[in-house]
């Protein structure tokens, strides 16, 4: 007879599974390009948009604040909430949160490394290509796997720059459910990628300082040195591609808060040797629409056709359903 799990019913899991890439990675075969020098026919520039709240956004400060304080607004209890980040006294979603967001779903996309998994994962024999790409050694600047070459590693920096987004309105409460106690990881090879899907949040007792549904920030990414198909698969991990999709920020992710939207507005592109022999501003250069680099990336198979549809399917928005508000 099986035994029964103590409790309530788990709920179903809020979360899939992007597979993970098989074969040999997208590994650099020449030297990579740095920040020494702005190499002819690589872009650099930078990206404007939008990012829209979809559900309330929670970064955490990591501190409780009277909510009196936080959000003059609020009336009653609670009277105490967990803050949400600020910069100067204005609520951000810090570049760092951006970038790894981003990041994820590059990883996901691309044949890239895994350079996060849990402490007992462990890699099958056919997934040795996924091992971490190594501190940078100059004779061997072949190990960098696609990722790591545009967002960074140990010994090199990042050719993506992400800025604050900065929320000028006001914070509101939001009362999520507390979060399941972490269970320890089965060891074993990992199923793939983890993505939390989008929903109606969930609501409990936690009370949270939010930027609400709703909530508009502006929304700049620095690139330098980046070749066309590059700057695609860039443009397909904010959302940009086709299917498209929308991704997660901050905490609270299972309960559905951190669900927003991208909205690429325009690539502007930099003439580093205009701007540097000039006595006035260099004027902006046009740059071809945004599917024209994803075009590139998928032509070139940077990007994976099966993967970007897994993740699509998993970060479709609007999704029916609530979040768990309990066990899952």
């Amino acid at each position: 007879m099986a035994a029964t799990r103590p409790g309530p019913p788990r709920a179903p899991k809020p979360f899939g599974y992007v597979p993970l890439a098989t074969g040999p990675l997208d590994r650099a075969t020449r030297r990579l390009q740095g920040h020494e020098r702005y190499a002819p026919g690589r872009l650099t520039g930078h990206l404007e948009g939008v990012i829209e709240a979809l559900t309330p956004v929670h970064v955490g400060a990591g501190r409780l604040e009277r909510a009196a304080r936080v959000v003059p607004t609020h009336e009653g209890t609670p009277a105490l909430v967990h803050a949400h980040l600020r910069v100067a006294g204005v609520p951000v979603l810090p570049g760092s949160v951006l970038k790894g967001a981003v990041r994820g779903a590059v990883e996901a996309l691309t044949d890239s490394c895994l350079g996060v998994r849990g402490r007992l994962t462990v890699l099958a024999g056919t997934q040795a290509e996924l091992e971490p790409c190594p501190r940078r050694n100059r004779a061997r600047d072949e190990l960098y796997c696609l990722a790591c070459r545009l967002f960074g590693a140990l010994g090199y920096e990042a050719r993506l720059r992400f800025l604050d987004a900065r929320w000028e309105g006001t914070t509101q409460v939001h009362r999520a459910p507390m979060l399941p106690p972490a269970r320890l990881v089965r060891p074993g090879a990992p199923p793939g990628r983890r993505f939390y899907q989008h929903g109606a949040p969930a609501e409990g007792p936690v009370p949270l300082e939010v930027c609400p549904a709703g909530a508009r920030f502006p929304l700049r990414i620095d690139f330098v040195n980046l070749e066309p198909a590059e700057l695609g698969v860039l443009l397909v991990a904010l959302g940009q591609g086709e299917p498209a999709f929308c991704l997660k920020l901050g905490g609270y992710k299972p309960v559905c808060l951190g669900s927003v939207r991208m909205d690429i507005r325009a690539v502007v592109l930099d003439d580093p040797r205009q701007r540097a022999l000039g006595y006035e501003p260099a004027a902006a250069g046009s740059a071809p629409p945004d599917t024209a680099y994803v075009a590139a990336a998928l032509e070139q198979r940077l990007v994976d056709r099966a993967r970007l549809e897994r993740l699509a399917e998993l970060l479709r928005y609007p999704r029916e359903g609530t979040c768990p508000a309990g066990p899952y």
